[in-house]
Order: C-alpha cells, then structure tokens, then sequence
C-alpha cells in the first residue's frame, strides 16, 4: 500500500457523520398508533379511577343515610322509654288506685 491510502485509512475517524433517524411513512403511522393507544390508556385508567372513587363515595353516603336514619329511630325509642319512665315516677300517677272490677258495655 502507498503512503497515501495509510493516511486515509489512518485518519479515517477524523470526520463522523451523524446518525440521522429516517422514518418512512409506514414507521411514522406505527409510532402514531403506538403513541395514541398509550395516551387512550392513560385516559382510560384516570376515567376508571375516578369511576371507583365515585362508586366508593356513593357507598359511603347510603352508609351515612342508613346510620342517620338508624340514630333518628334510637332517639325516638329513648325519648319513648323516658317518657314512660318519666309518667310511673310522676307524683300524680302515685296517687292513682288500680281498678278492681271492669264493667263492659255493649
């Protein structure tokens, strides 16, 4: 070999060409689909997300009427009980006399 194709082959690295990405028209469609399908699984999973947190919260708000209402009823049954309590302890009632015969009309 001459001198001259050892400094060619020698100095070979000197210049580099940059790799350049070329897509045809078919990748570019590929990494479209790919791109769209990723963003719609995105979407997909913060809509089902909140779906959850819809159904969890509308639990916990038939849990909440059922306890109020339930409350509601266990006031009302112990008004009830003090207010019997309340009318045996009562002086008035303590001076009543039970009766002995019952008469029934027809």
């Amino acid at each position: 070999m001459s001198s001259a194709t050892y400094a060619v082959r020698r100095n070979q690295n000197l210049y580099r060409r940059s790799a350049q990405l070329e897509l045809g028209p078919v990748s570019v469609s590929f990494v479209m689909i790919a791109i769209i399908s990723v963003l719609a699984l995105l979407y997909l999973t913060q809509i089902t997300k909140t779906s959850v947190y819809g159904y969890r919260l509308s639990e916990l708000a038939d849990k909440q009427a059922k306890l109020t209402a339930a409350n509601q009823e266990m006031q009302v049954e112990a008004a009830r009980l003090r207010s019997i309590q309340q009318i045996k302890s009562a002086p008035a009632v303590a001076q009543l006399v039970p009766e002995t015969q019952v008469h029934y009309v027809r």
